[in-house]
């Protein structure tokens, strides 16, 4: 199963408008309105686009990079090229609305790395140092 987390960039932002649909119940039925049309195609362009990803070898320097707002949370597995970096993978989300209004800054910060090290953690465990 291919998981559009690794090659899309800011998938969450592209998420974002889907998320209500899930929570179907008795008083909020789901409902497909012009937003969510919109969002798709985006998407769809999205993926038509996908970046080309490297393939990180053994010897291969990794670079994560991460960042977080209010909202969201994203990382990036980089490699270093004599050229500069190619990107691997990418991964991000969503904070819960308890997350996003309880936690400051700096929580949120450190979750990025944190998810980034959990998802990826092929990629460090085999490293001597990080």
């Amino acid at each position: 199963m291919l998981e559009e987390g690794i090659f899309i960039k800011d998938l969450a932002k592209y998420r974002k408008n889907f998320r209500p649909l899930l929570k179907e119940t008795e008083s909020a039925k789901w409902k497909w309105e012009e937003i969510h049309t919109q969002r798709f195609r985006e998407r769809k362009q999205v993926c038509n686009n996908l970046p080309k990803l490297a393939i990180p070898q053994d010897e291969d320097e990794l670079v994560v990079y991460t960042d977080a707002n209010d909202y969201r949370w994203a990382a990036v597995l980089m490699k270093k090229t004599t050229t500069g970096e190619e990107p691997c993978r990418y991964t991000g989300g969503l904070f819960t609305e308890q997350q996003a209004q309880v936690w400051h800054i700096n929580e949120k910060e450190f979750f990025a790395v944190w998810k980034a090290f959990k998802k990826w953690p092929y990629f460090y465990l085999l490293k001597n140092s990080l």
